[in-house]
């Protein structure tokens, strides 16, 4: 790894989860990046994978054709089989799973989120001014919902009532896709065409930018994960 602060470490196109791989490879397919990089890619309708909880997988599906009428989410139990199927905005792209069961979906393509309920029951969480291409969520210790938009250089920050607002207060790098927060509540973006990585405190202030020697040295990062010393972990796409 490479030590950038005291708070984070980088460790260039390294997956430390090979159980969840394995499950991965029951219902997506996987694309090993050229060097560096594990990347879950979508062929044609079929599912991404991009969430786990106890028990269960939640994966996008995302239609062959264009003009198709939904998205969805569909879980998928620990015997392999799609045990519901819940309709989100257009294009589906990041999911992420809060400590109540909630699910949420950043929708690509209707700049929105949607919230679908431990019941069941379904919100489309309305797009603030600066939402733009919703790519990636993360979400923190107390269920608050960051999402990354690709299209407008910024995160939106989600709280548990529902409310949503542009969380950065100048621009992070072009194209934000990868979003992941650290254990004190910092949030860092992989800047995905300008090779570098955001760091956003708690006050959505910009503290730091990673350069490309750093973290995109061998491409362009495009997904973040943080483990439980706070070491960050970028995959990065060539």
């Amino acid at each position: 790894h490479v030590d950038v602060d005291a708070g984070a470490q980088f460790v260039h196109g390294c997956i430390r989860l090979p159980i969840l791989l394995l499950l991965l490879a029951h219902v997506a397919r996987f694309h090993v990046g050229q060097r560096h990089a594990l990347r879950l890619q979508q062929r044609a309708y079929l599912g991404v994978v991009q969430a786990v909880e106890v028990g269960a997988i939640f994966f996008e599906q995302r239609p062959a054709a264009a003009n198709a009428a939904l998205d969805t989410v569909s879980k998928i139990d620990s015997s392999g089989t799609i045990v519901a199927t819940y309709p989100t905005g257009d294009n589906p792209h990041g999911i992420a799973i809060d400590s109540a069961g909630n699910i949420y979906t950043a929708n690509y393509t209707s700049h929105n989120v949607t919230r679908i309920a431990a019941d069941g029951s379904i919100t489309t969480i309305a797009p603030t001014p600066a939402q733009l291409n919703p790519y990636a969520i993360a979400i923190d210790s107390s269920n608050n919902v960051y999402v990354t938009n690709e299209g407008s250089r910024s995160v939106t920050k989600i709280t548990t009532d529902g409310s949503a607002a542009k969380f950065n207060s100048t621009n992070t790098g072009v194209t934000p896709r990868g979003i992941a927060i650290d254990s004190s509540g910092n949030v860092f973006t992989a800047n995905y065409s300008l090779n570098t990585v955001s760091k956003i405190d708690t006050f959505g202030v910009i503290v730091a930018t990673y350069p490309q020697a750093t973290v995109g040295a061998y491409g362009q990062p495009e997904a973040l994960a943080i483990d439980s010393s706070d070491n960050l972990y970028v995959t990065t796409f060539v």
